[in-house]
């Protein structure tokens, strides 16, 4: 048995150095060059210079500047050589075109076998290949992936006849077989001409049937439900089902192997007469690791490999310093349901008799005393009427003096499908958090779920109340090192109709202690790293006295982002603000955590289990080079039926830029910071410093459109809430 990346080493008989024309550059001069020249030569900028490659390595265009690339220390050029001879391949071997550079991608001409849709289906299902160079241990590798993609098949005038609503898709023309350009996104739409404004701002007009509309998720499912009505979701679901099957794990074999084999027997030359040959995929059984599951600390620093266990045995880890003992909770539920919803919250508190995970209630799990419960009821679903309970609630308490320390709502399945402002939970639980009330929904099907499957919803839905309510239920149980070291989550979400964007920051400390989020300020996007590092340096001042740094201390700090790129200025003034800290030695690494990226880990030791063939396994890592690692943070055993598509993992890239190297040490955390969800006793598949960071940013989205919505509440009473859970 062994275990494969899709990943397939490159054999080059480079044994000298290569001729090239070097100009000075300039970005109109570049633009010149390919014009002039595309058929002859490659143009690559290199600092403030340009390399121009021939293809036939013959310069008399350019004999007075040509000089010796030695490709061998140059591997940035190497790399930029070989995927354009690749793609010169694929365009010459294939009657699609490929198209963009990183990576290079190309849709297969005819749909998926298998994939069946209605014969006045507008969309086609195709396979869609990507592929890229990338160095890999010793190994200069072609990677290879694949996936499903819709595409549309009708011009986009018969869109606009069947009555989609076209006003903001974007729009293209084909500009050669396979392959289309975007020109821009439409405005308005009149007796088939649509009004769309072009990549540079200007408004023009386009007859429909000249241009295609993008085939997005939204389109798709909007085309549907204008088609089939009530159907419509089941449609959906069966094509999705069909895209999964297609994208799983023994299918990407077949399907990958199937397309490479096909370009192994292709002639494929670098430059001139270097050739270039395809091996086989990559075999690294003896790379691939398992890392050791972490231990937690529950109460009185008591020791458990299971978080489950370890709160059966010895309780929460903030045990003795919980400071919200016998909470009073408010019940927020329906007329109709009152009973039920009664009964249901007895089960919640007290738990089930025998149970096998969930025999003892919040209450004793958790050792927050006796619950005193008030129920306030409401009419009917709409968010007035919840609105008008819940405000009775808090007045009551108001009069007390005091507050709810739990809010328990009742929901409806269907309300996944209400916009925000017209959602009863969105706008209850503004409300209520505005209030520093946490808030704990529940559905109203739970009410008449057996006990044996109950009880496995309400150990989870104890395990998050707990931790809104500001408890931690275990931290990661974590050597001693000579740093406090800080783990920073850095997020960015895009949730003003005007392109503004938020940054968002998570904290926490190495043993997975959640300490602060904050969020700057919505700013278009120009001033956004300004708006992110003032809210860095103030996060950096809270933590100096809750940390109790000292003069002279090593302070490790540890970024991770999901962006696609560490942007260099970005880098810079981070840098900048940690000089404002020069009393202590300060050490920081930025980890970028993808899971946009093509590689692919099969494990051919489960090509015959039932669910998540040939998947890797959650804790399996791989060490790409110095700098980088893949990560899995979802196996097979993680899906939740065989049909959910092979487990993608994470690849953990180190900038350059960081004084803290260890990437191994870097890799294992985001691993253990899987484990620190507390939105189950299962683990996650992000480390939650990027988790807490979603949802913060999904909530901030929702709750942008409720106008009693006050932002001030996360910015300045927030802070170690764990209200988003």
């Amino acid at each position: 048995m062994a275990i494969y990346l899709n990943a397939y080493p490159l054999l080059l008989n480079i044994t000298r150095p290569i001729k090239a024309a070097r100009v000075d550059y300039s970005e109109e001069r570049l633009k010149q060059l390919k014009e002039t020249f595309a058929n002859k030569y490659l143009f690559r900028r290199n600092g403030s210079q340009v390399l121009c490659f021939s293809f036939n390595e013959k310069y008399e265009d350019f004999e007075d500047s040509l000089v010796d690339v030695d490709l061998s220390k140059d591997p940035n050029v190497l790399i930029f050589l070989i995927k354009n001879a690749f793609k010169r391949l694929i365009d010459n071997a294939k009657s699609s075109q490929s198209f963009g550079f990183n990576p290079i991608q190309l849709l297969g001409s005819k749909p998926i076998k298998g994939i069946t849709t209605d014969r006045e289906f507008p969309f086609s299902v195709v396979p869609k290949y990507e592929f890229d160079i990338k160095k890999i241990g010793q190994h200069l590798c072609l990677v290879c992936d694949n996936s499903a993609k819709f595409i549309t098949c009708q011009k986009a005038d018969y869109f606009y006849e069947q009555g989609l609503d076209l006003v903001e898709k974007s729009i293209y023309v084909e500009i050669k077989a396979g392959v289309r350009q975007m020109i821009g996104k439409i405005v308005s739409v009149a007796d088939n001409v649509a009004r769309y404004e072009n990549n540079i701002s200007v408004i023009e007009t386009v007859n429909l049937k000249d241009v295609f509309i993008d085939a997005s998720n939204n389109t798709v499912s909007e085309f549907l439900k204008l088609k089939y009505g009530t159907r419509a979701a089941a449609y959906r679901e069966h094509l999705v089902s069909q895209i999964k099957s297609y994208n799983s794990g023994d299918s990407k074999i077949s399907e990958i192997e199937k397309i490479m084999n096909f370009f192994r027997n292709q002639s494929f030359k670098l430059i001139g007469s270097i050739d270039v040959s395809i091996g086989d995929k990559l075999d690294v059984s003896n790379f691939v690791k398992l890392l050791d599951k972490p231990q937690f600390l529950f109460g009185q620093n008591n020791v458990s490999n299971w978080p489950d266990k370890g709160i059966k045995q010895f309780g929460p880890y903030t045990k003795s310093t919980f400071d919200r003992n016998n909470p009073s909770i408010c019940v927020i539920c329906s007329q109709a349901h009152q009973g039920a919803v009664e009964q249901f919250v007895q089960k919640f508190l007290h738990g089930l008799k025998g149970h096998k995970v969930y025999d003892k209630g919040f209450e004793d799990r958790f050792c927050v005393g006796c619950c005193k419960v008030k129920t306030y009821t409401f009419a009917n679903d709409t968010p007035e009427s919840y609105k008008k309970a819940i405000d009775q609630a808090i007045a009551d308490k108001v009069e007390e003096g005091a507050k709810w320390d739990l809010a328990l709502v009742q929901l409806y399945g269907n309300f996944k499908n209400l916009k925000s402002h017209n959602n009863p939970y969105f706008i209850a639980k503004s409300k209520l958090i505005a209030q520093e009330i946490p808030v704990q929904g529940f559905l109203i099907d739970l009410l008449n779920a057996l006990d044996y499957n109950l009880g496995y919803s309400l150990n989870n839905l104890a395990l998050a109340t707990y931790a809104k309510m500001g408890g931690s239920p275990w931290l990661l149980r974590s050597s001693e090192t000579v740093a406090h070291e800080i783990v920073v989550g850095i997020g960015s979400a895009n949730i003003y109709d005007d392109g503004r964007v938020m940054g968002i920051t998570t904290v926490f400390t190495g043993d997975g202690r959640y300490i602060i989020s904050n969020k700057s300020k919505a700013v278009i996007p120009e001033n956004y790293r300004d708006e992110l590092v003032k809210t860095l340096h103030d996060t950096i001042l809270k933590l100096r006295g809750r940390l109790n740094f000292m003069d002279g201390d090593t302070i490790r700090i540890i970024f991770h982002s999901t962006v696609k790129k560490f942007n260099k200025y970005e880098i810079d003034a981070v840098k900048n603000v940690l000089d404002d800290f020069r009393q202590y030695k300060i050490e920081y690494a930025f980890a970028k955590i993808s899971q946009n990226h093509l590689l692919e880990l099969f494990d051919t030791s489960k090509e015959f289990v039932s669910k998540g063939k040939y998947s890797p396994t959650r804790g399996q890592i791989i060490h790409i080079s110095d700098t980088e690692t893949m990560l899995c943070l979802k196996g097979g055993e993680q899906l939740k039926t065989s049909n959910s598509g092979h487990p993608k993992c994470l690849l953990v890239s180190l900038h350059p830029d960081s004084t803290f190297r260890d990437i191994a040490y870097l890799s294992r955390q985001i691993y253990n910071f899987s484990f620190q969800s507390w939105r189950s006793y299962f683990p996650s598949s992000l480390p939650v410093t990027i988790l807490y960071s979603d949802l913060i940013a999904f909530y901030l989205g929702v709750f942008k459109s409720i106008p009693t919505w006050d932002e001030g509440y996360i910015n300045n009473r927030a802070g170690t809430a764990k209200w988003f859970l």
